[in-house]
């Protein structure tokens, strides 16, 4: 009886972790698929470099907070 239960647990054990393997490749192949498909390659290049030589005020509060937060973190 025992070697019974433990081959139907071990079937059990086996056919799970297949079809766990079996989800993880294909959501791999879908990710594959979908990163591939209507995205350009990363460049490492600004969108609008220009907009960066002149930054809005709420960019400019937002660094100022920043560096007020930095200058009080360092005593």
């Amino acid at each position: 009886m025992a070697e019974q239960t433990e081959s139907i647990l071990a079937v059990i054990l086996l056919s799970s972790s297949a079809y766990l393997i079996w989800q993880i490749l294909r959501f791999r192949q879908r990710r594959a698929i979908s990163n591939s498909i209507g995205e350009a390659k990363y460049d490492g290049k600004a969108r609008n470099p220009d907009s960066l030589l002149n930054p809005d005020d709420n960019t400019l509060n937002e660094m100022g907070r920043l560096l007020r937060w930095e200058e009080g973190s360092e005593e």
